[in-house]
């Protein structure tokens, strides 16, 4: 009798076949073997028989960071990590379930996203100054989320635009706010208040007005500018 399977949210729940590998299923499914150990923690995948149950991510959860890369004809691991402007060894690191010397067309590898920006180089993971890199935990649901953090539902969403709050799933990444952050992600600096600040102290540390210090920050109180209250400035 197969075990009984819960996958996480966002997830779909796949049955084992003959012949069946985590390199040709994740192939079938255009997602990365990675992702697939990812939505199936805890879980011993290596000798996994017909009839057994496992979970698989959306096509979309393809990668952890980065962008989803799907093999063509031609390439190789090295032509590949010379595209996107890493090592071998980087692109390895992105890759750990893959085999550099037996790649397969159609394969989803995870590389860096590009930057229009800067021309196409690696800002993979790039968070805005004064922001945290953090990934989701298995079990973490995104109100358990906001509580660990100390931000607003709105200074999160600012932050990670491209996340569904609706279908998170364990390995995600996302900026982190400053603790205490509840507006919407600063446009400019953002400063953490000290012990002692007042609004007046840090319009005038600032060279600006106290009225233009809470009109950037439409969510606070003149007296919330205290201290560890991450305002934008």
């Amino acid at each position: 009798m197969s075990q009984q399977v819960v996958c996480p949210r966002g997830a779909s729940l796949y049955i084992w076949r003959q012949g069946d590998t985590l390199d040709s299923v994740a192939l079938r499914n255009r997602v990365t073997v990675q992702s697939i150990y990812l939505v199936n923690e805890g879980r011993d995948l290596s000798a996994l028989r017909p009839g057994d149950r496992i979970c698989l991510p959306p096509g979309l959860y393809a990668c952890l960071s980065g962008q989803a890369y799907t093999v063509r004809r031609g390439d190789t691991f090295a032509s590949i990590a010379q595209k996107y402007g890493v090592t071998t060894w980087e692109l390895m690191e992105r890759n750990p379930y893959v085999d550099p010397g037996n790649l397969m067309v159609g394969q989803v590898l995870c590389v860096p996203e590009e930057s229009q920006e800067d021309g196409g180089n690696s800002c993979a993971g790039c968070c805005p100054s004064g922001f945290q890199q953090g990934t989701v935990r298995y079990g973490e649901s995104y109100v358990d989320l906001l509580i660990n953090l100390n931000v607003s539902d709105a200074a999160f969403r600012s932050a990670n635009p491209q996340l569904d709050t609706h279908a998170l799933l364990p390995g995600q990444r996302y900026c982190a706010p400053p603790p205490g952050s509840r507006q919407s992600v600063c446009t400019g600096r953002t400063y953490i208040t000290r012990d002692g600040d007042t609004l007046a102290m840090i319009a005038e540390r600032f060279g600006t007005t106290m009225l233009a210090l809470l009109e950037r920050n439409p969510n606070l109180t003149p007296n919330d500018f205290t201290n560890g209250q991450a305002i934008c400035v």
